[in-house]
């Protein structure tokens, strides 16, 4: 799994991780630690970020938040997300 960000460039703030490269056609983002096997995805209410919980068939079977401003992501134990 990964993010194709389709906003217009001229609507990216050029202090974003998405700015960079963004005339190249940068705008997919993808790890390996949440891309395999993803079983499961939530929306925040915010819409900013991404609930993903992999499979441990070839994925990490971990379970991350996805920051979509940042392009950053990290690990989270908690195992129900209502409210997020």
């Amino acid at each position: 799994m990964g993010i194709l960000n389709q906003t217009n460039k001229e609507a990216i703030p050029e202090e974003s991780p998405w700015a960079s490269g963004i005339n190249n056609n940068n705008r997919y983002w993808a790890e390996e630690d949440f891309g395999g096997d993803v079983s499961w995805i939530e929306w925040s209410k915010d819409g900013k970020r991404l609930f993903v919980e992999t499979s441990g068939v070839y994925g990490t079977g971990k379970k991350y938040i996805l920051d979509l401003c940042s392009k950053k992501y990290h690990e989270v134990q908690k195992d129900n997300f209502e409210g997020f």
